[in-house]
């Protein structure tokens, strides 16, 4: 077995997308050259290449066929020229930035079978288009793109959090099953690549050998998700009693109070129809709700946060922990 990724083991499920998670140098990207540029040589088909931002793009435009050009002869005449992938003066793909997509709405991309999202997950500064609607950014993009075709996309990216706007789109997760690759909703595949000879092989090198047993190897070799950590993950008990729905991101969530410990819970089990619903941000603003712009004036709200800031708030999942820190944040600090 290689030490680098394969991309014919994620293709081989025939999804529509396909959500590769890897570390960084097992050979995602790669890979999705190589399926794009083998592809073009022998069928003539065209490809997609998405990245988030233009400055993005423009850097991994560069020197985009750098190493598949190393790897093979066969691939010395694929070039960039602008926004267009060529071989010899054949026009081969599309270059595009996701927040320039709106442009690309009247465009002919019939020549194009595959779409690949370089670094679909946000890392360190970066922002999402439009936050959690990105996904819809992406979308509206492929729609362009596909015209009813089912052309496959693949998303690709390391592990950074499970709390991505992709991932609660559609309500999915790094796989559970036992296995690498796990099928959603019949066209979505999850690949959590996992491969012990590039472990190993990047733990041999000075770098790995420096950060090997440290929080940052956990993610850069060992692929664990760079944001998630099991800190304040905790089942509810059952005699936690229900204090109130918190709106997040346009979901619903109960916040719970065990009363013999004090500490509060925050769980997807809500219920509709109790009384008390506070929005903890204005996007999730909707009819009989209340945004919450001052905890003072709330006291359910208060005592959650009071518990927050002594640490005895809890998550059921890190997911859930993720899409609130980001909000008791901002309403703390």
């Amino acid at each position: 077995m290689s030490k680098y990724y394969d991309i014919n083991q994620t293709l081989s499920y025939n999804a529509l997308f396909n959500f590769i998670v890897g570390v960084r140098g097992c050979g995602k990207t790669v890979a999705a050259k190589l399926w794009a540029a083998k592809d073009f040589i022998k069928n003539g088909n065209e490809f997609v290449y998405v990245r988030r931002y233009e400055p993005d793009l423009e850097a991994a435009l560069l020197n985009f066929w750098a190493v598949p050009k190393r790897l093979d002869d066969d691939y010395e005449p694929f070039s960039v020229k602008g926004d267009r992938f060529y071989y010899d003066k054949q026009p081969c793909g599309h270059a595009i930035s996701l927040s320039t997509a709106s442009r690309y709405k009247s465009s002919d991309f019939d020549g194009c079978n595959k779409i690949i999202f370089d670094e679909f997950q946000c890392e360190g500064s970066q922002r999402y288009i439009r936050g959690m609607d990105e996904v819809k950014v992406f979308l509206n993009l492929y729609e362009s793109i596909n015209r009813e075709r089912d052309i496959p996309s693949v998303f690709l990216g390391n592990p950074i959090t499970i709390t991505n706007p992709y991932f609660l789109y559609w309500d999915i997760h790094l796989p559970t099953n036992g296995k690498d690759i796990q099928r959603f909703k019949k066209h979505i595949v999850v690949h959590n690549i996992s491969s012990t000879e590039f472990k190993d092989f990047k733990k041999q090198t000075k770098f790995g050998s420096l950060i090997d047993g440290t929080d940052y190897g956990s993610y850069s070799i060992d692929g664990s998700n760079l944001n998630d950590d099991e800190r304040f993950i905790k089942k509810r008990p059952t005699r936690t009693k229900y204090w109130f729905t918190a709106l997040v991101n346009n979901n619903s969530y109960g916040v719970w109070l065990d009363l013999d410990t004090m500490e509060f819970y925050v769980s997807t089990k809500h219920d509709p129809s109790y009384g008390l619903t506070y929005a903890l941000d204005f996007n999730s603003h909707v009819e009989n709700t209340m945004v919450v712009k001052s905890i003072a004036r709330l006291p359910h709200v208060k005592k959650m946060i009071d518990s927050f800031m002594n640490g005895g708030l809890y998550y059921e999942t890190a997911s859930i922990k993720n899409i609130f820190y980001a909000n008791l944040k901002r309403m703390c600090f």
